[in-house]
């Protein structure tokens, strides 16, 4: 690794060095004044600390509370280090459970102005009515800065996205088991109706947060043809269509909504683990109107896993199946990367949905043939598919005998017309000619005779295999 810096590129140093330093400057030996005098000399280097900054995750609130402190103490006695930091990771659930910790953090946020990079880390039922009220706004208002790039929303709930929508500075969005006041996992699992307390444009009445109504929140408001028209860079859902369609919906019928959701440049979209639920069935819905012909779209991803519950039931067909418009790359004339992921996770071989309406292969092939039907010739360069066999994991149930063996499932998915489909298709060199690679990935093939399932894979693609374009693995 390079550790050397120039003008237009700050001395990047690992997590490793800047937990070393936090920890040197808590020694009671060293104290803050000795750290501070060596950390000038790095600073003539245009020092940027890619850094949990001390907020990270410790089990010992004792510990995340003296790391806190501390932080704070460095800030006071090296001003030079606020702006060093860019990065910052808040495991808010882990910081609540200090007082201690909420305090120093409080204080910390707004000191820290050289941030890009921000995510606030929750936990599995965690609700952010539990962060105090002080924290609350200083969350808000670091994210509402227009030096932050790149938010990531992981595990909140009761989380308010109405602000969200106002913050063109926001260039890449990741929002992860994400849910609005008034929702919760299990009503964007059903296929309910909005809570009351939400009006047409997704806005909850009355505002669940303060902060909606405060000028700060707001980045300054753009000119006509300023980056608010710009694109987004990174639009990544998992379990968050709930707080998508609040946010398209502020995008739709508010003018002061100027963040470009519906022109990303990278767009995933989770589905695993019944990530295409209703609520983001009907949020996708939304997207794809709202977006109309995105042509910012240059990679699209699509995670789908198809899976038991706890008792290792396998669930019903709508809570694993994806909708017919999961794949609209009609919609997407400049698309470069698609990547189709599919996990069977702890099914059975005779389970295995391939012989279903569950199967998103064929929504692959309808895709791509109604994309070699446009007018406009398709710009795919790569189409990454890869199946995952996940077996069950032992750890988890120790008394489970399951010889988990994919010999069944995988040969006859093999044999499966659709290989055949994609060649036909794919092989058009006057509609796909810019695409040079097609990766096929069988992952956790046990018991499978790989070589011959590869075989017969590779028969059924002869086009793509005399181009030389064609990828099959099996591991």
């Amino acid at each position: 690794m390079s550790s050397r810096a120039s003008p237009g590129r700050p001395l990047l140093l690992p997590q490793e060095i800047v937990d070393l330093i936090i920890d040197f400057s808590q020694d009671d030996t060293n104290g803050p004044l000795p750290f501070v005098h060596k950390c000038d000399i790095m600073a003539m280097a245009s020092l940027s600390l890619v850094s949990k900054a001390c907020l990270s995750y410790s089990e010992d609130q004792s510990r995340q509370a003296e790391r806190c402190k501390t932080l704070k103490s460095l800030l006071d006695a090296a001003p030079f280090l606020r702006r060093c930091i860019e990065r910052l990771i808040i495991p808010v659930a882990s910081i609540v459970l200090s007082p201690e910790a909420c305090a120093s953090a409080t204080t910390i946020l707004p000191l820290l102005t050289h941030v890009t990079n921000v995510t606030i880390h929750g936990e599995a039922g965690f609700t952010c009515k539990a962060i105090p009220p002080s924290l609350h706004i200083a969350l808000y208002d670091l994210m509402a800065r227009p030096t932050v790039d790149y938010l990531h929303l992981v595990e909140l709930e009761d989380f308010d996205v109405v602000p969200l929508a106002q913050w063109h500075h926001v260039k890449g969005l990741h929002m992860h088991d994400v849910y609005p006041p008034g929702y919760s996992p299990k009503d964007c699992s059903d296929d309910t109706e909005p809570p009351a307390n939400a009006d047409a444009a997704g806005q909850l009445l009355p505002p669940c947060f303060p902060l909606n109504n405060r000028a700060t929140l707001s980045s300054p408001e753009p000119a006509h043809g300023s980056p608010a028209a710009a694109d987004m860079r990174t639009l990544s859902i998992k379990r968050s269509g709930a707080a998508l369609q609040i946010l398209l919906s502020c995008i739709q019928n508010s003018e002061e909504a100027t963040l470009a959701l519906t022109r990303p440049c990278d767009l995933y979209i989770d589905a695993t683990k019944g990530g295409f639920d209703p609520a983001t069935e009907k949020a996708w819905d939304t997207f794809l109107h709202l977006g109309g012909t995105m042509d910012a779209v240059k990679n699209l991803q699509l995670s789908q896993a198809f899976y038991k519950d706890a008792d290792l039931e396998l669930l019903e067909e709508d809570e694993n199946r994806l909708p017919r418009n999961a794949l609209p790359l009609s919609q997407f004339p400049r698309l470069k990367n698609l990547v189709l992921k599919t996990v069977y996770e702890y099914v059975e071989a005779s389970e295995h949905p391939h012989t279903s309406g569950q199967d998103p292969l064929p929504l692959l092939v309808s895709a791509l043939d109604r994309l070699a039907r446009v007018p406009q010739a398709p710009l795919l360069e790569l189409l990454d598919l890869s199946i995952d066999f996940l077996p069950l994991d032992w750890s988890e149930d120790e008394s489970c005998t399951w010889d988990y063996d994919t010999e069944e499932s995988m040969v006859e998915l093999s044999k499966r017309v659709v290989w055949a489909q994609l060649d036909e298709i794919l092989a058009k060199e006057s509609v796909f000619s810019k695409l040079g690679r097609v990766k096929i990935a069988f992952q956790n093939v046990y018991g499978a005779p790989r070589e011959e399932c590869e075989k017969i894979v590779l028969k059924q693609m002869p086009r793509l295999a005399e181009k030389g374009v064609l990828e099959v693995t099996m591991f």
